[in-house]
């Protein structure tokens, strides 16, 4: 009896320790024990949700602006690139144009006279004409054949009130002439006394030159600061316009010194222009020969 109660006690201890040894050991059989899904875990903070979704909004808001803004540069790149590549077949048709007119067309001859006052207060156009009608000459020439006559006045009081070089299309007779020219040179014991000139004379002169019979263009460039005697005025006039009603004939006035005669010619002059067909340059600061040119240059 002893010896069985030692056992059953000794077997109750080992059942006792295998229990709770039992934890311990390793799952060895076949199945594999289902694992649980993670229970989602509860959100605490509410504001922070908010955060992340302003984040996300924001970071799209920039995309699409991004996005909008490379559109609107892409588009302007191809108008742009549309716009040059007309521009270019403009321009190419223009030039291609403008040879076939050029080539076509046949520039006839032109005429010019100069009437230049030579009075005292007229020495730097008088030195301007010397040192630059020789380049006014190769312009015109450039642009057709051309004829170029000079009339010099001064004041009608002078001993020689006018001096005159013919047309001509010989460059080194017209310099010489020009280059004889001198502020005063006709007054003699006469007297200048008085603010008018012998424009008149001059532009009587000027329309009975010998034009030449082959120039269909003609001008006369009258370069002043002063106007004619009052007298005298309406005989300029019936000059100009007497001139001027002919085709291809036009009258047309520079006004020099303005600023030191408080423009006492513009009056004259715009009037002599209106009824001459011409154009009135105002020659202050500008060259003596852009402004016969821009004399010239009548619709």
């Amino acid at each position: 009896m002893s010896a069985l109660d030692l056992f059953a006690s000794g077997m109750g201890a080992f059942i006792l320790l295998a229990i709770m040894a039992l934890p311990f050991f390793p799952n060895t059989g076949s199945t594999p024990e289902p694992v649980p899904d993670p229970e989602p875990q509860p959100v605490d903070d509410a504001g922070a949700l908010e955060d992340a979704l302003d984040i996300a909004e924001r970071e799209r808001d920039e995309a699409l602006r991004q996005a909008e803004q490379l559109s609107e540069e892409l588009r302007e790149t191809i108008q742009a690139l549309l716009q040059a590549s007309q521009a270019r077949d403009l321009a190419e048709q223009l030039a291609a144009n403008l040879q076939n007119r050029v080539a076509e067309l046949e520039v006839p001859d032109l005429d010019l006279v100069i009437c230049l006052d030579i009075s005292g207060s007229m020495s730097e156009q008088v030195t301007g004409l010397k040192q630059q009608v020789s380049d006014l000459g190769r312009i015109l020439n450039a642009i057709a054949p051309t004829g170029i006559g000079v009339v010099a006045f001064g004041d009608r009081y002078w001993d020689r009130p006018i001096f005159i070089q013919n047309v001509t299309t010989d460059m080194s007779a017209l310099q010489d002439f020009i280059n004889r020219l001198q502020p005063q040179m006709g007054l003699g014991r006469g007297r200048n006394d008085d603010s008018p000139e012998a424009l008149a004379m001059a532009l009587e002169r000027a329309v009975t030159m010998n034009w030449r019979p082959e120039s269909e263009n003609r001008s006369i460039v009258v370069m002043s600061d002063f106007p004619a005697y009052p007298e005298r005025v309406d005989a300029a006039f019936r000059a100009a316009a007497s001139f001027a009603a002919q085709d291809g004939h036009h009258v047309s006035a520079v006004m020099v010194n303005g600023s030191r005669t408080g423009r006492a010619a513009e009056p004259f002059m715009r009037s002599l222009v209106t009824v001459g067909n011409g154009e009135f340059v105002d020659g202050e600061e500008k060259t003596l020969v852009g402004s016969i040119l821009l004399a010239m240059l009548v619709p």
